[in-house]
């Protein structure tokens, strides 16, 4: 499992100025020695950790197949293939949809006394705890159900989850926190919909 999370980073490193143009057309900045190198890093660990998600999962799902009785091997393989639907749904939205968008708003922020330079540093942070929190969102439904934490409990989590990830405005928390709790409702509605 390693390996093939190695190789992936090792193959999206040779490509990490396209993989940084497809998410922002902006002109980036670093501003410590290392800030430029460690971003690029974290940006290709971690989307070889969002390609790899279905090998992980396979791993540990042979890991534990044994000694699961038919009926739970069959409910597990319905979970983990709607998990896994689900993880790349939420991956999608917040790259493809949230982060471009969170970026073109704040970068026409314009005023004639300010420039804006954004480091590089920042946009991979960003995309670094978007997918922690997608991964979050997904294990909410199931904490909930395990040890029945009431609805208004994890919004009140997810809520605060996103506070943290986000910078310190509203329209940010809102921007990450309204497709959180869209994501662990929908988790909730398929996981009803698979009982």
């Amino acid at each position: 499992m390693g390996f093939s999370i190695l190789l992936t980073i090792l193959i999206l490193w040779e490509d990490k100025e396209k993989l940084m143009s497809n998410i922002t057309s902006l002109d980036l900045i670093y501003t410590e020695l290392s800030e430029g190198f460690i971003s690029y890093l974290e940006l290709c660990i971690s989307f070889g950790l969002i390609i790899n998600i279905p090998y992980i999962m396979l791993s540990i799902y042979q890991y534990n197949v044994e000694g699961l009785y038919i009926y739970e091997e069959y409910n597990v393989r319905k979970y983990m293939l709607s998990l896994l639907i689900l993880f790349y749904i939420v991956v999608y939205c917040y790259i493809i949809i949230i982060l471009p968008t969170m970026i073109n708003f704040f970068s026409t922020f314009d005023d004639p006394h300010l420039i804006m330079s954004i480091k590089i540093g920042d946009i991979t942070s960003i995309i670094s705890k978007l997918f922690i929190s997608s991964i979050l969102t997904l294990l909410l439904p199931i904490l909930g159900w395990k040890y029945n934490i009431g609805r208004k409990y994890v919004i009140l989590i997810i809520l605060l989850m996103s506070a943290i990830i986000t910078p310190p405005d509203v329209l940010s928390l809102i921007m990450l926190g309204l497709p959180l709790i869209f994501f662990y409702e929908l988790s909730i509605f398929i996981g009803k919909l698979m009982n």
